[in-house]
């Protein structure tokens, strides 16, 4: 005779931005009765990240909206422990651990926020000479901006950050500004995914980055190559034997405490990722041009099971459409692969 799992009675939240917030919400609102607790190493309430509204478009106001109102986690029973760090992840024991020691016991973890952005022309085109930049316009640059500020980590497939010139982030003063405000490092590292061919150890993802670039590559990558970009400054991260495991690679992301990850491509690392089942969010710029000629779709790769989204806000400016969709996981993700090098695109 078998008998039905027990049903879990304390879930612990880690990471209070929309994620989160919106989890903790859902949760309640899905009828869950047990206990709830909220990890946010900032000193506030959970926010939007980013903020798609007119206000932050226009350079009105630079806060991002509540995810609800202050009273609402107190009113649904949600405990909030803002400021606390979660340093360390005890899975067999099934606890976490934050800075100053404290344990707390879990039956269920929520710990991760993955978005993906992406500009596209009004008929689709991903590319306009090879290159994603044409396609942009400000309103598209200050969300993405707004997304880079306010991550833990950039995601980038190799192919494209060598196409597009990608050198990491280097903050201004604004950027600086709001990071601290935020309590985050000043400068957030990016995290290259490669099976080895498309990146060469002189790369300006990897040699000119402000701080040390991660590389997310497979153990068939040559010991000499995973030895250059260590020489050169990279911290090498192995997820997986012959292609890049994209679960196991956002796992070292999140046990490194890099939860929000922002990811800018390109289209077959999107595509991967989908497959994987490790979105939780598009971020999707439709430019007011037209392109035709043979540009590739935002996603690309083998066909997967249909991911259903869910509008979260359509903004426009200057005829830019900017939308935020959020996807409605029906199962936990899966081990997900890289193919090969035209990859990292």
């Amino acid at each position: 005779m078998t008998t039905s799992p027990r049903p879990p009675r304390r879930i612990l939240i880690v990471g209070a931005g929309l994620a989160g917030a919106s989890a903790a919400a859902g949760l309640r609102e899905q009828g869950f009765d047990g206990d709830v607790t909220l990890f946010g190493r900032e000193s506030h309430a959970p926010y939007e990240l980013p903020p798609l509204s007119k206000g932050v478009l226009l350079g009105e106001r630079d806060e991002p909206d509540w995810v609800r109102e202050a009273g609402y986690y107190a009113a649904h029973g949600i405990a909030l422990r803002r400021e606390t760090t979660i340093t360390a992840l005890r899975p067999a024991d099934h606890v976490i651990v934050d800075a100053d020691g404290t344990e707390y016991a879990y039956d269920r973890l929520l710990q991760r926020w993955l978005a993906v952005n992406f500009v596209a022309s009004a008929d689709g085109a991903v590319e306009v000479g090879g290159l994603a930049r044409p396609l942009s316009t400000p309103p598209d640059r200050k969300v993405l901006r707004l997304g880079s500020d306010l991550a833990d980590v950039l995601l980038i497939g190799a192919t494209t950050a060598m196409v597009e010139g990608f050198r990491g982030v280097h903050p201004d003063r604004h950027t600086l500004a709001r990071r601290r405000r935020h309590d985050l490092a000043d400068t957030p590292p990016t995290a290259v995914v490669t099976t080895g061919r498309s990146l060469p150890p002189d790369a300006p993802v990897i040699t000119r980055a402000r701080v040390p670039t991660i590389v997310l590559t497979c153990a068939s990558a040559p010991e000499a190559t995973r030895r250059a970009w260590q020489d050169a400054g990279a911290d090498v991260v192995v997820a997986g034997e012959d292609t890049v495991d994209l679960a196991a690679a956002v796992s070292a992301l999140t046990r490194r405490g890099l939860r929000r990850i922002d990811c800018e491509g390109g289209p077959r690392l999107f595509g991967a990722l989908t497959a994987a089942r490790l979105v939780d969010e598009l971020r999707l710029t439709v430019s007011p041009l037209l392109t035709a000629g043979p540009a590739g779709r935002i996603a690309t790769g083998p066909p997967v099971r249909t991911t259903h989204l869910h509008l979260a806000s359509a903004v426009t400016e200057d005829g830019t459409l900017l939308l935020r969709y959020l996807t409605r996981p029906d199962r936990p993700p899966r081990p997900g692969r890289v193919v090969d090098d035209a990859d990292d695109t």
